[in-house]
């Protein structure tokens, strides 16, 4: 059951939550009462992109790939999917009480489709930048807090554009 928005629920620890409940696929009950949360909580609850990853219709459950000092990644296979080649989701949850850089190269994490990838940062409601299977994914993931990302297959033969993109993702929470 999510506890966002109870007493003694930090901004971070909601993330959290909301992170690893949509990408383990768990049923979305709540233990609060939207109408009387703060509205920042609210939003979490109610950000459409991330529960769209919770109630994906592959149905999936995301599992643990790595964990890098004290940062969890998990990857949940999406849709679209093209032939026999996923999307998929990534979630990074940090059980330190202090904010953790960590990078990640997509083909560790098994994202190894050449055509690559839009990746989103579904916390941050950045633009998506296109990234390869070689390329770096620099997170900042706040302390007892979690980062989360869409990472849509790009298209057979689906033209996006030739910018080098990299990137240093941050969560919108300070810390």
């Amino acid at each position: 059951m999510l506890v966002v928005g109870n007493p003694g629920i930090t901004i971070n620890m909601a993330i959290a939550q909301m992170t690893v409940w949509s990408i383990w696929s768990a049923p979305l009950i709540m233990s609060n009462d939207l109408r009387t949360i703060g509205s920042e909580f609210r939003n979490i609850l109610l950000n459409r992109e991330v529960i769209a990853i919770d109630q994906d219709p592959m149905g999936r459950m995301g599992r643990l790939v790595a964990n890098v000092s004290g940062v969890s990644a998990y990857v949940k296979p999406i849709t679209p999917v093209y032939d026999r080649d996923t999307s998929f989701a990534l979630g990074f949850l940090n059980r330190n009480i202090k904010a953790n850089e960590v990078e990640f190269k997509l083909k560790n994490l098994g994202l190894d489709n050449q055509r690559g990838y839009l990746v989103k940062d579904l916390w941050n409601n950045s633009p998506p930048m296109q990234l390869y299977p070689d390329h770096v994914l620099r997170i900042i993931v706040p302390p007892t807090g979690a980062a989360m990302f869409r990472a849509e297959l790009i298209k057979p033969n689906q033209y996006v554009g030739k910018k080098r993109m990299s990137g240093l993702f941050t969560n919108r929470v300070p810390f």
